[in-house]
């Protein structure tokens, strides 16, 4: 055989091959030694470039925390509340945000990865918000990611959530997404997003990224506040801009046991609502 038809044959296997009908259902077989997913495109190439259908898959899964929290305040100044956050990220692929669009030499748009292949390669992106540069940091963040709010309690023992209950608020503090801390033994076994630049951030799945009780924006001013117990909540994605597969975890209520006059703290209990 020549080779010209040698070439021709080998294209019209190849051709075949990538023209796989549609299965949504179809597992990819056992024989390609891939992740028992389910793909657009079954097959060992195809699978390789086509979006993950298994539930819970394609998107990340934020679930924020607080881990440690305390007072410090002198003599004639306002006592203030220093405290973590830690952003979670519980799901099966990485919350991934990337650079779309210059609006002006600080400002960026921002995209998220919202599909991903059975090889973890991105394959579709959807518009989320921007990036601005965050002097304090002297890098770029992702705008209006968190809500912290310090409430007074019900009787019932729950946060007020009414006006009179609202002690202090930090609303719209943004975030540089980065794989600080791994949560757990499952997820990525190595940290991937290093860096804080608006070309590619993230959080990998298992890993969480910590802002520290020392970091710009991580306090809230106690004036007025006396001792007994309060609500600290943490709201990250308050906005419903991020695609995630549950949204119902986004905020935790950490109660506070505020004694000595106002001057020590101790974290007592967790609730996501």
């Amino acid at each position: 055989m020549s080779g010209v038809r040698l070439f021709a044959s080998a294209v019209a296997v190849l051709a075949a091959a990538l023209a796989v009908p549609v299965h949504a259902d179809e597992p990819v077989p056992s024989s390609c030694g891939l992740h028992p997913v389910h793909v657009v495109r079954p097959g060992c190439v195809p699978a390789l470039t086509s979006e993950v259908r298994e539930p819970g898959i394609t998107l990340p899964n934020l679930v924020p925390n607080v881990a440690d929290a305390y007072i410090v305040g002198f003599q004639g100044v306002t006592p203030t509340m220093f405290f973590d956050t830690h952003a979670q990220n519980l799901g099966a692929v990485p919350l991934q945000l990337s650079f779309s669009g210059i609006e002006n030499p600080e400002t960026f748009k921002a995209s998220q990865c919202v599909s991903w292949t059975a090889g973890r390669v991105c394959r579709d992106q959807r518009e989320v918000g921007g990036f601005s540069w965050h002097e304090p940091h002297a890098h770029f963040h992702y705008n209006g990611f968190a809500d912290y709010q310090l409430r007074r309690l019900a009787p019932d023992g729950r946060p007020d959530y009414s006006d009179a209950g609202l002690v202090a608020r930090s609303e719209k503090v943004s975030f540089c997404l980065m794989d600080s801390r791994k949560v757990g033994s499952a997820g990525s076994p190595a940290p991937f997003y290093l860096t804080c630049t608006p070309t590619v951030v993230g959080i990998s799945p298992g890993w969480t990224d910590v802002y520290a009780p020392t970091q710009p924006g991580q306090q809230l001013p106690l004036g007025g506040v006396t001792d007994g117990r309060y609500a600290l909540i943490v709201s990250v994605d308050y906005a419903n801009r991020l695609y995630e597969t549950d949204d119902t975890d986004n905020v935790v209520e950490v109660t506070i046991d505020i004694s000595n006059g106002v001057r020590d703290l101790a974290i007592v209990g967790h609730h996501y609502p």
